[in-house]
């Protein structure tokens, strides 16, 4: 089952081995046969959004598997071309409608091992940029996709992307982006346990800041978060025990959930 052929459609999956057993790999919650008509005839741009996020992460699960890795965006160009112009410019697998809420994707450690491909292929700030299964915060059960109940804390001043040809949704050369918001000094700290002790546990301790700011966090003011990627590996992205970091405060849902976006402080001047 695992070297053989599956054919998939707008109707359904089949294995080669017509034994058709589900190992996982496909979403059986796929939204296909509705896909091309939901997407082109939506006139809300919150519902426009949530089915892309839901896109997305069946789709980021499997695009672990593609042949050429800078293919995650033009694999994705027929889907991205037929979004409604309401949804403003594609940048970077994020649609400029809802930039400041879609920032918040994060890597799901339950399902799939994160890593850093090994050519650039989108920014940091996309979830293009890791290979494994990612996800927002609607589908955590912590929020019912209703924007009134999320608080961002983030503006965003300026983003720009730039293709390797003239079609936006293809492939990047580069992209960056400049966001307004509240931050807080830290640092990464790392902790093996007895049962993990070649892979650590990697955290954030907060140094002091406001305590409306600071909240859940634990005694010693330290804060387990989900990374996008596996930070402790050796190579160009480690993220070394001790390293300065700032934590800008992303968001807030009423049911208690909150984004954070790490960003590693450059030793250039």
């Amino acid at each position: 089952m695992d070297h053989e052929l599956w054919f998939e459609c707008c109707a359904g999956f089949q294995c080669e081995c017509a034994r058709n057993e589900y190992d996982g790999y496909f979403d059986r919650n796929d939204f296909k046969p509705d896909l091309d008509k939901s997407i082109r005839n939506a006139v809300d741009t919150q519902t426009l959004e949530h089915k892309w996020q839901m896109l997305v992460s069946s789709y980021a699960m499997k695009a672990q598997h593609l042949t050429f890795a800078d293919d995650i965006f033009p694999a994705l160009q027929g889907i991205a071309k037929i979004v409604p112009p309401i949804m403003g410019a594609y940048l970077a697998g994020h649609w400029a409608k809802h930039l400041d809420k879609s920032l918040c994707w994060y890597h799901n450690p339950n399902a799939t091992r994160a890593s850093k491909t090994r050519a650039w292929r989108a920014p940091s700030w996309s979830w293009a940029s890791v290979s494994g299964y990612v996800k927002w915060q609607i589908h955590s059960g912590l929020w019912d996709g209703n924007d009134e109940q999320m608080h961002m804390f983030i503006t965003v001043v300026e983003v720009t992307t730039s293709p390797v040809g003239w079609d936006p949704t293809g492939q990047l050369l580069s992209g960056t982006i400049r966001l307004v918001g509240q931050c807080l000094p830290g640092e990464v700290a790392w902790a093996y346990s007895r049962r993990t002790s070649d892979e650590p546990t990697c955290f954030i301790i907060f140094n002091k800041g406001p305590e409306e700011f600071s909240t859940r966090l634990s005694h010693d003011h330290r804060r387990y978060v989900y990374w996008d990627y596996l930070v402790h590996e050796p190579g160009p992205y480690q993220v070394s025990n001790g390293a300065s970091v700032v934590i800008l405060r992303l968001n807030c849902t009423q049911g208690g959930e909150r984004a954070w976006m790490i960003l590693k402080l450059s030793m250039e001047r």
